[in-house]
């Protein structure tokens, strides 16, 4: 049995059966309400989230009701995610379908390009053949004339001898158009070259031409041969014979591909090809020349003719 002072303490403080305290000291009756509210709290956080858990139970309610009530509630959220999904897929197969158009897009462009490559690669190669033919044709045009003419009949004969060189000064070279009877001594090798610098100056460009050419004979490995071949390039171009021109400025370049002419005869081809409406090629030679000679200055005035 327990002590009278210990079961007269118990029966001032229990809990009464309604849960209620009506008296107590005021310590008790903070810890109870201390304890109910944090089992309220805890209660709250895991019944009451975001996502919907298992509810209380309905006074009334029969457990397989209970059990239904929750399946509708899963099978709204079941809904509601698979909505959410669909709606995900949807804005996924749109974006699909835009990406797969814009690559059809650009296959195509693509095949276009392909297309207008081989037509242009295809076209440039008929010029080039063209002009191949058209080059071999205008040498052997030009070897039959530089051929020596026939020599005289028998009892047939002329005061003055073969042309040769003229001899002497450059002055005496441009008075007499860059020919003098063949008794004549060979005039110095730069002095020749000047003479015909001095004609084409004057704009006698038949007579430097004819001075630059009886050059290339006489001086076949002088230091100015690659010049005196783009000379008389820059004779036939300010004749206007820009075909000739091409031919002579081509000479240069295959010659002479290390000499200090070549940018110069690059640039003066392509002006040449444009002169005769030949853009194609006028476009090639220029991009060559600022490919291969990106410093100079005729590499300069090509990207200007490029960008006119």
């Amino acid at each position: 049995m327990r002590p009278a002072g210990r079961r007269l303490f118990l029966s001032q403080w229990s809990v009464p059966p309604n849960n209620r305290f009506d008296g107590g000291p005021p310590f008790v009756r903070e810890a109870v309400v201390k304890k109910r509210i944090f089992i309220f709290i805890t209660m709250s956080v895991f019944l009451m989230p975001g996502c919907r858990l298992v509810e209380l139970v309905r006074p009334g309610e029969s457990p397989v009701d209970r059990l239904e009530r929750e399946c509708h509630i899963l099978q709204a959220d079941l809904d509601n995610v698979k909505k959410q999904t669909d709606e995900r897929n949807a804005d996924l197969r749109r974006a699909y379908a835009d990406i797969k158009a814009e690559l059809n897009g650009m296959r195509s462009e693509l095949q276009s390009l392909r297309g207008e490559q081989e037509q242009t690669a295809y076209t440039l190669e008929c010029h080039l053949r063209d002009f191949e033919a058209w080059r071999r044709q205008q040498e052997a045009a030009l070897k039959a004339l530089q051929q020596p003419p026939e020599p005289a009949k028998t009892g047939e004969s002329s005061d003055a001898g073969p042309a040769v060189p003229v001899t002497g000064t450059a002055e005496s070279a441009a008075k007499t158009g860059g020919t003098v009877p063949a008794n004549a001594p060979v005039m110095d090798e730069d002095a020749f070259y000047e003479s015909g610098r001095q004609l084409f100056d004057k704009g006698d460009y038949a007579g430097a031409r004819n001075i630059f050419e009886q050059f290339l004979t006489q001086y076949p490995q002088s230091r100015q041969t690659d010049n005196a071949y783009f000379w008389i390039g820059e004779t036939y171009y300010r004749e206007g014979r820009y075909e000739k021109a091409i031919l002579e400025y081509q000479e240069v370049i295959d010659k002479f591909p290390d000499g200090n002419k070549v940018p110069a005869s690059l640039l003066k081809q392509g002006m040449a090809f444009n002169k005769i409406k030949d853009d194609i090629n006028a476009r090639l030679v220029l991009k060559r020349l600022i490919r291969e000679y990106p410093d100079s200055q005729e590499a300069k005035n090509a990207g200007h003719l490029l960008q006119e």
